[in-house]
């Protein structure tokens, strides 16, 4: 299992800032107040300790609740939802390129990709797991587990797409998920080429 990373510069920036307006809030020593939240909601000790996923989360929606900046508050809290519903977003366009391709490497005909959102949102109908009809925020109604779910099938589709590529353009693409890759016919042989970082992805489902 690969390590999890440290906090990036501009989250130990986030976090300091956080961290002082709570602890003026509050009227504590900064430093013994930082040390008290990441103990109690991380049992860390120190800020190396914490990862920029979870722990991140946690400690900066505790900063918020007590600076009583509860919109900040809300956006930390479903930090692992949002980044459940960016590695969705990311998963169901490449799907969609690679069933293109698949129709271009079978029949010779460029065909137009649909919308992910679309394809999103019809994959979320099926499973029952769409609820919200919030521009955006499809997922904020969804547990964790409900979001792998859906990331997971989308992944299995998505490598089910490569295998049959792989075979029929003789070629030899890996079948590892990575949100910074796009697949395209590079003559008549599948192959991936690296996106833009950082990406930006926003899947906006409206169900009316």
């Amino acid at each position: 299992m690969r390590k999890p990373q440290g906090l990036t510069q501009p989250q130990i920036a986030a976090y300091f800032r956080a961290a002082n307006a709570a602890a003026r809030a509050l009227g504590e020593p900064l430093d013994a107040y930082r040390k008290r939240v990441m103990k109690e909601v991380c049992n860390a000790t120190s800020m190396k300790q914490l990862n920029r996923t979870n722990d991140f989360d946690a400690v900066m929606t505790r900063f918020a609740e007590d600076a009583a900046d509860y919109q900040s508050a809300c956006h930390y809290a479903v930090g692992s939802g949002r980044r459940l519903a960016v590695l969705i977003a990311a998963v169901c366009e490449q799907v969609m390129q690679l069933k293109c391709l698949e129709t271009t490497a079978t029949t010779g005909a460029i065909t137009t990709t649909t919308p992910a959102e679309d394809y999103l949102r019809t994959i979320l109908n099926r499973s029952g797991n769409l609820r919200s009809n919030q521009a955006g925020g499809w997922w904020l109604d969804l547990t964790d587990t409900n979001l792998q779910a859906v990331f997971a099938m989308l992944d299995t589709h998505r490598r089910r797409l490569i295998r049959r590529l792989n075979q029929s353009t003789s070629s030899s693409v890996p079948l590892s998920f990575s949100m910074d890759i796009g697949y395209f016919l590079m003559g008549t042989r599948l192959a991936t080429y690296e996106l833009p970082s950082p990406i930006t992805r926003t899947v906006r489902v409206n169900v009316q």
